[in-house]
This record gives C-alpha cells, structure tokens and sequence, in this order.
C-alpha cells in the first residue's frame, strides 16, 4: 500500500501521497503562524523518513497555496536543508502566473 497522509493546522493543509515516481506534498490554504516550524518541521521530517524508506524524491507542490509568510519559508528551509536530511532530493513546484509565487521561487 502506498503512502498517502494528511496534516493540518491553522489554515494550513499539507497532504502527502506516494505515486510511482515521488512522494507529492501538496500545499493548501495559508499560514500566518507566528511560529510555523512547531507544525511544519515535524511534518515534513515524518514525510523524508518516507522518502528515505521508499528511495523516491520528494516533490514540494505549492501551486495550491493562498500565501506564503517569511517565517513558513524558513521552517520549510530548516527543515529540508538540515544535515540528517542529506539523502533527501527535492524539486519545486510553483505556478510562475501568481506574482507571490514567482516572486519567492524564482528571486524576482
């Protein structure tokens, strides 16, 4: 059976399913958390260790998001870049047409 869970918190959902080529980790809805990463890191850690047992890359989808605030992006960026997770791969998924989206994805 393949993995497939759903978190949620505050406004913001994150559902992550296993398909044949990756683990999919959908974002919906929006965060204005304070202090995002109590919910976020935890989440995502339990999503790589996944990935890990599956050997399959994880693809973070944000076309769904309503918002992403800085202190989101910096649990999300902890989390992902942290030394335990090395043997993680990682892509991004953004629609280029939001500006919000573009803007954070792509450096603009």
């Amino acid at each position: 059976m393949r993995y497939k869970e759903s978190f949620s918190d505050d406004g913001l959902t994150i559902e992550a399913f296993e398909n044949e080529h990756h683990i999919d980790v959908i974002w919906r809805g929006s965060s204005d958390a304070i202090n995002p990463g109590i919910f976020v890191q935890p989440v995502l850690t339990r999503i790589i260790i996944v990935s890990n047992r599956t050997q399959k890359p994880i693809r973070l989808d944000f076309r769904n998001l309503q918002s992403m605030s800085p202190p989101l992006i910096t649990a999300i960026l902890e989390t992902v870049s942290s030394p335990g997770n090395s043997n993680s791969t990682f892509s991004i998924a953004y629609d280029e047409n939001i500006d919000w989206q573009k803007a954070h994805f792509m450096g603009r």
